[in-house]
């Protein structure tokens, strides 16, 4: 009978720092007639849904989402085409996100990725079942670090989550 052996601590990895994503938040306009006056907080809620995914123990490293930007399309404020065609929705949102961006990081104008929130009705190649698209591995290109959203109530954070992710 041996004495028990002391198990030495394991190394930590890396040093948990938080992480800050920088969001701009466009709306187009069927959104805004849809929720009407409760737009900005509904969309404020939807997104603080999905953001709590992104502070999961899992992740070992927290990142935080950050609105600095909320942008409602409409006459005053002309937005990229928005189509039932979910490819080309996200490649017009990201060429026409690429020109409000600020490059400098201290800049209150400055985003990291942008998300359209849209009530139209987004279809894939065959189906119209898509709920958002984005480009895999994007999020450190300003060109393509966008997504789109299709509006379907509060689980909307589920697919914004996923997209941003």
């Amino acid at each position: 009978p041996g004495s028990p052996v002391p198990i030495a601590p394991s190394p930590q990895r890396f040093a948990a720092v938080p992480r800050f994503v920088e969001m701009l938040v466009v709306a187009d306009a069927a959104m805004a007639r849809f929720h009407g006056a409760g737009l900005r907080p509904y969309l404020l809620s939807v997104l603080a849904a999905a953001a709590r995914s992104f502070r999961h123990g899992s992740l070992g490293n927290a990142v935080e989402l950050r609105v600095t930007r909320l942008l409602v399309l409409g006459p005053g404020t002309p937005g990229p085409p928005i189509t039932s065609n979910a490819a080309e929705t996200l490649r017009s949102f990201c060429r026409w996100q690429r020109d409000l961006n600020v490059p400098e990081e201290d800049s209150p104008l400055h985003f990291d990725t942008a998300i359209l929130f849209t009530r139209q009705d987004l279809c894939g190649a065959s189906t119209c079942d898509t709920l958002g698209m984005a480009d895999v591995g994007t999020a450190c290109d300003p060109e393509r670090s966008c997504a789109i959203v299709e509006d379907d109530g509060l689980q909307s954070a589920f697919t914004a989550a996923h997209e941003l992710g």
